[in-house]
């Protein structure tokens, strides 16, 4: 069984705050900024706190899911949770987590497969690790472009 949710934007979870709340001054702000936050792997307790007085707490509700994108466990992310950062630079957040992910789409290109996970998770900030991945791969010596695309196929 699926559960769907009928009543978000269909844009990716960084964008997907409840469309109830577009109105409502900072709820997509907050929703953007705890998916950032959480797909970085921090948790500003500032920031949450700010956004749980606007109508909905979407800071505290897209975080989970920017955490659990980045690839970690509920445990993992629960730690993040309780060991919070309190100088956190949400304005910073989007351009680190598509650096990260084009990081790892570059490292993955030198010697392992193309993580279409990772991929797709991080197609929430552009095409970075896709990006990563094939000017890591071509960097490997026999490796074409051609080769590299072919290895992103599924």
């Amino acid at each position: 069984m699926v559960a769907t949710i009928s009543n978000v934007y269909a844009s990716g979870p960084r964008l997907d705050y409840d469309e109830r709340s577009v109105d409502v001054p900072g709820a997509p702000e907050c929703w953007v900024d705890g998916y950032d936050a959480g797909f970085a792997g921090v948790y500003d307790k500032d920031r949450a706190n700010e956004c749980n007085n606007i109508p909905g707490d979407q800071y505290n509700r897209s975080w989970p899911y920017g955490c659990k994108d980045r690839g970690l466990t509920e445990g993992e992310c629960n730690d993040i949770k309780n060991d919070l950062d309190d100088d956190v630079n949400h304005e910073s957040l989007q351009e680190q987590n598509r650096r990260d992910c084009y990081d790892d789409g570059y490292e993955d290109g030198l010697d392992h497969p193309y993580d279409h996970e990772r991929g797709n998770a991080c197609n929430e900030y552009g095409r970075a690790y896709h990006n990563g991945f094939i000017n890591g791969c071509v960097t490997v010596k026999g490796n074409t472009e051609e080769i590299c695309e072919s290895a992103t196929d599924r």
